[in-house]
């Protein structure tokens, strides 16, 4: 989500190939690391309680993610995040 205006960022691909989230908003015209963003967000999670995703494959990440929080915020930079909890 973007910080700035509340729009969902889409997923898509860098020229290279790298994974990118894109601000179809406009707010930011260079898309971000998606592999930074989730890295951060798992990061997160495991600072929180490294009970809840102690041996969580990836494709189940997404609902432990769910349960905690009710959306990331992506602000000036990949590693600039805003994290909005669901509780």
């Amino acid at each position: 989500m973007c910080d700035g205006c509340d729009q969902t960022l889409q997923l898509s691909w860098g020229p290279n190939g790298d994974r990118l989230y894109v601000f179809l908003c406009g707010c930011r015209r260079d898309g971000v690391d998606a592999r930074v963003v989730e890295r951060l967000v798992r990061d997160r999670v495991e600072g929180e309680s490294v009970l809840l995703v102690d041996g969580v494959a990836n494709e189940e990440f997404r609902r432990v993610f769910r349960n905690l929080f009710a959306e990331v915020r992506v602000a000036a930079s990949a590693d600039d995040l805003v994290f909005v909890w669901r509780i």
